[in-house]
């Protein structure tokens, strides 16, 4: 857990003033609604009632945090990217790693009292994997089935050394296209103004009962916090509608899967060398840029997944030791580049700014370019760019293999070419000792430069205060 007093003149420098979900629309004045009022003591949560509650396709922060306490997965994903069990007892994979077979835990039940079964778990799955939220996560599951009712099968078309990390996926009850789905949760809606606590079921929070407070916008949620209507909020401290960290009494950095890297284009004419492509990632001060440009809230790292996680390889890491040198030995100077980024997150100017600074001391002309982000994608489409500041959302997994599928909607300046890559990526989802081979070709070849892996900022009031340890997606846990 971060505490305020630590971080606040950090986060004063850096501006952090905002919070709520990440519309890129500027916000509207609004205060939160005068009804209902929560009274000392009592935990309030916010709602976007336009967003609704399904947890397939609830796109809000705000209601995200609601719908974990309505709903669990078979397994969830911690901090060091390990897969817990927790509506599963336990799973089994087969020996070509296609077959990964869930035994659920006897005796759990949903908040309506019907008996959780494989055939609701099944059919959970099977709808979370046609559902924007989730479809890309399950896209090598070409079946899933429940052979009993406390076993669930499912088929895949690529081995998998660990697909429960894969499975933090809402379970509820099959019931069609209900409005609200019924979940296991510790809470139960009622109404459409509180949640209250099942009896006899574990919980990250001890109020009985949480009052639920509509907002309608970013500015909304804000004005909530500052109140003291709303007691706990998520999101990104560098996103373009940051949480109100100045005001936030406890602080704790949530992991996430959100990677920001530098992407080449494989075809201008100075980033075709795979040696000076490699310099580039000698030549960023990673440890300095998240520390002053994204407020300590990220875990630098060189490879494609962070320190502690079980794809993070040390002796590779720590050989990518800050040595810009390097880079200026790679290059004429006087080099020019275009250096393209989303102008859109108005905070990743000075970041960009700072990245530009760092190769132009080592001998490169660098032309920056802000652009809107339909340009900005128009740009990485056409090949418009010798180099880019991306983001993306990898799975939980930390599959990396959408980076260089063609048709991924993600992969730019030609790797999509480079086809040992994702047969490498292959590799190390079937096996994870076949990281080390994915780093080093990563590293070797500078096909990618990672910078660091995002953290959310989970916000929180005296009422609620607890022993949490977020988890990947899933902020509380207690």
């Amino acid at each position: 857990m971060r505490i305020l007093a630590l971080l606040l003149a950090a986060l004063l420098t850096l501006g952090l003033c905002g919070c709520g979900t990440p519309p890129e629309t500027p916000p509207t004045e609004e205060t939160a609604a005068a009804e209902p009022v929560r009274t000392e003591g009592q935990v309030g949560l916010a709602l976007e009632r336009d967003a609704g509650l399904d947890p397939y396709a609830c796109m809000s922060s705000a209601n995200r945090l609601i719908l974990s306490l309505l709903y669990e997965p078979l397994f969830r994903v911690n901090a060091q990217f390990a897969a817990e069990s927790v509506l599963a007892e336990d799973w089994t994979v087969s020996e070509d790693g296609r077959t990964t077979t869930v035994r659920l835990r006897a005796g759990e039940s949903f908040s309506d009292g019907s008996a959780l079964t494989a055939d609701d778990a099944a059919a959970s799955l099977r709808r979370a994997a046609q559902s924007p939220i989730y479809g890309s996560r399950l896209r090598h599951v070409t079946d899933v089935r429940a052979t009993d009712g406390q076993t669930v099968v499912l088929t895949t078309d690529t081995a998998y050394a660990c697909l429960p990390l894969l499975l933090d996926i809402p379970i509820v009850r099959e019931m069609g296209e209900a409005v609200q789905p019924i979940g296991s949760g510790p809470y139960v809606l009622e109404g459409d103004a509180a949640l209250r606590r099942r009896e006899g079921k574990e919980s990250p929070l001890a109020a009985e009962n949480i009052l639920l407070i509509p907002i309608e916008s970013s500015e909304g949620l804000r004005s909530g916090f500052r109140s003291g209507g709303v007691s706990l909020i998520i999101g990104d401290p560098n996103g373009s509608a940051p949480p109100v960290l100045q005001e936030a009494p406890n602080i704790w950095s949530v992991p996430t899967t959100e990677l920001l890297y530098l992407g080449f284009n494989l075809r201008s004419e100075v980033f075709s060398s795979g040696s000076v492509r490699s310099a580039v990632s000698y030549a960023i001060d990673r440890g300095t840029i998240v520390s002053e440009e994204l407020g300590g809230f990220a875990a630098a790292t060189p490879l494609l997944a962070p320190p502690g996680s079980p794809w993070y390889v040390k002796d590779a890491a720590e050989a990518v030791s800050y040595d810009p040198a390097r880079l200026k030995n790679a290059v004429e100077p006087g080099t020019e580049i275009t250096f393209v980024y989303n102008a859109d997150n108005s905070r990743r100017r000075t970041l960009v700014n700072r990245i530009a600074d760092e190769l132009t001391a080592c001998g490169l002309l660098v032309t920056v370019n802000a652009l809107p982000q339909k340009e900005f994608l128009a740009a990485l489409k056409a090949g418009s760019f010798d180099l880019y500041l991306g983001q993306i959302r990898l799975t939980p997994d930390l599959d990396p293999e959408p980076l260089f599928r063609a048709d991924s909607g993600v992969c730019f300046g030609g790797l999509s070419s480079l086809t040992q890559l994702r047969q490498i990526c292959d590799d190390a989802r079937a096996d994870h000792g076949n990281s080390a081979v994915l780093a080093d070709s990563i590293l070797l070849d500078g096909v990618l430069c990672p910078i660091a892996f995002l953290e959310n900022a989970l916000c929180v009031r005296a009422e609620a205060k607890d022993d949490f340890r977020p988890c990947i997606d899933r902020p509380l846990v207690g």
